[in-house]
């Protein structure tokens, strides 16, 4: 299978690689979702600041710009959380509906998007 990646590469990934990368991209997505929530329940401003610069990387290496942003702005409120909450579980889950695309389902993947768009032919 083959994508676009921010910046223009082309990468070429066996189904066995490209699930690796999926489950550790998936992994470090909740990982680093709940230690910013976690950042911002205890007021901690350095682990805020952390936590923002990890996952703002990640973001943007897998195209998720609304998370991106959503992460850079406020976890103060319920409904910010709520909505970050989200966010985070729909990128998650396109992401692992990627890598659980056949090739010959799969006829291009659009990123830079608030997650993976997998188009099946």
């Amino acid at each position: 299978m083959s994508c676009f990646f921010p910046g223009g590469d082309l990468v070429m990934a066996s189904p066995p690689l490209q699930q690796k990368l999926v489950a550790a991209a998936i992994s470090d997505l909740q990982h680093l979702s709940q230690a910013l929530i976690l950042a911002w329940a205890t007021h901690d401003r350095a682990a805020i600041r952390a936590a923002r610069h990890s996952l703002s990387g990640l973001c943007r290496v897998i195209g998720a710009d609304d998370l991106e942003q959503a992460a850079l702005g406020s976890l103060a409120q319920t409904v910010e959380i709520q909505r970050f909450t989200t966010m985070t579980h729909d990128v998650c889950a396109a992401l692992q509906g990627f890598a659980g695309a056949r090739e010959d389902q799969v006829e291009h993947v659009i990123l830079r998007t608030s997650a993976y768009l997998v188009v099946r032919r």
